[in-house]
């Protein structure tokens, strides 16, 4: 199974653990997915929340977010999901933060896809 990883800076972190936790409680998951997506959200929930946890207890530095290829595909769904519901509300920054997340997705899944050859 492919995996990627990427480094998330404390402050986006918090930001991500906020993205993914409103996101989580959309009752689309229920409705348009099935049981591997609505568990991969709350894998991303938990694996988010740990980081967020340590993160608190360092000064500084990035924590290493680690995802199997479905919690990648579903963190995209979540964050595209939020953006939807949220565009109007948000500061450029963080519109453009949250865009970053998508970017820093899917090109880690391309990396690992082009890493083994897949």
């Amino acid at each position: 199974m492919l995996n990627i990883q990427f480094g998330v800076t404390k402050e986006n972190l918090e930001l991500l653990n906020n993205i993914v936790n409103e996101a989580a409680d959309y009752g689309i998951w229920s409705v348009f997915y099935g049981e591997q997506e609505i568990a991969a959200v709350e894998s991303i929930k938990t694996k988010i929340g740990a980081l967020r946890e340590e993160g608190l207890e360092k000064e500084k530095g990035n924590s290493l977010l680690q995802l199997n290829f479905i919690e990648g595909q579903t963190l995209k769904k979540i964050i595209v999901f939020y953006l939807t519901n949220n565009f109007k509300n948000l500061r450029r920054r963080e519109f453009e933060t949250i865009s970053d997340f998508i970017l820093f997705v899917d090109d880690s899944l391309a990396f690992e896809i082009e890493e083994k050859e897949i």
